[in-house]
């Protein structure tokens, strides 16, 4: 069905089983928003390598990070970036509340994933971040966009890439509702 947009892809995550189509564009995530103390990086790079996925379509790879928590996450993710890109992954540094431009590690990550509380996703700290990364030709990637609101809220700032969970609860409606709104977005080249 969703087919015909240029920019749908897959974001896959250890643990959950999915399988990526022949020939998609995806990005991974670290599993640490539910499991923080379940990462183990040697397992993280065993599971990327599963099933030789093509790193080619592959957007980034998000380093281990700490929900909410912006100094745990750059005590976390600064090693596990240089780890990732030493495999050859694009990496994803994920912004959380509280983080800020001079802390962020620039030149260390590929693209800048915003992370972090919904109430710190909405407000100025991460409209800043978002902003001097597009300043920096730096892609942006937000997470847990489950509205046409949220979607087009970040288009308007500039991200590069969003994803969400609204195919997992009631596919046969959200589906509808997202395909809607990848026309909508698809009209106004300004996204992705």
């Amino acid at each position: 069905m969703f087919g015909q947009f240029r920019w749908l892809g897959w974001m896959l995550q250890p643990g959950i089983g999915n399988r990526l189509p022949p020939g998609e564009q995806w990005a991974a995530d670290n599993g640490c928003f539910a499991k923080p103390e379940q990462f183990e990086m040697d397992e993280f790079l065993r599971w990327l390598d599963f099933d030789h996925r093509d790193r080619a379509r592959c957007l980034f790879v998000t380093a281990p990070d700490r929900l909410g928590q912006w100094e745990e996450t750059l005590r976390v993710a600064e090693p596990a970036l240089k780890v990732l890109r030493k495999a050859g992954w694009p990496t994803a540094f994920v912004a959380q509340d509280g983080l800020v431009s001079e802390r962020t590690p620039w030149g260390a990550f590929d693209t800048l994933f915003i992370g972090g509380t919904t109430a710190w996703k909405r407000g100025a700290g991460a409209a800043a971040l978002i902003g001097e990364s597009v300043r920096r030709g730096v892609p942006v990637h937000v997470g847990r966009v489950n509205s046409y609101r949220r979607f087009k809220t970040f288009q308007v700032m500039g991200v590069s890439s969003v994803d969400g969970t609204i195919l997992r609860f009631g596919p046969d409606i959200n589906a509808l509702d997202l395909a809607w709104w990848l026309r909508a977005l698809e009209a106004q080249p300004s996204l992705l």
